[in-house]
């Protein structure tokens, strides 16, 4: 029996990335700081670590940081949304790994 491809199933095989009932389509956010390659990102280069329909100049009140399993901060950034998975789904864990993120300060 074939499975069918949901919102919740993102990995692609079968496996559940459940985050609850978010939507994730129109979350914008960037980062500003790349912990583990040990930079602050500037504008210029923050274009390749961004959401894909980042704005410049749009307000992104909430901060965020992105965590491996160890409990190490790789990134942090700032979104419009604090209840949104997006940096993690869309960069921190294709990209470093990562497993978990906060957002404010809270463990999402």
């Amino acid at each position: 029996m074939r499975k069918e491809k949901t919102e919740i199933d993102r990995d692609g095989r079968g496996g559940r990335a459940d985050h609850g009932d978010h939507r994730e389509e129109g979350r914008m956010w960037i980062i500003d700081k790349d912990i583990i390659g040990g930079t602050t990102v500037n504008m210029g280069d923050s274009r390749k670590m961004c959401s894909a329909d980042y704005k410049e100049g749009t307000p992104l009140p909430h901060r965020f940081s992105m965590f491996d399993d160890d409990g190490e901060c790789y990134y942090q950034g700032r979104t419009d949304d604090d209840s949104s998975f997006a940096p993690l789904d869309e960069f921190g864990t294709p990209h470093a790994g990562c497993t978990s993120i906060k957002i404010n300060g809270k463990v999402l």
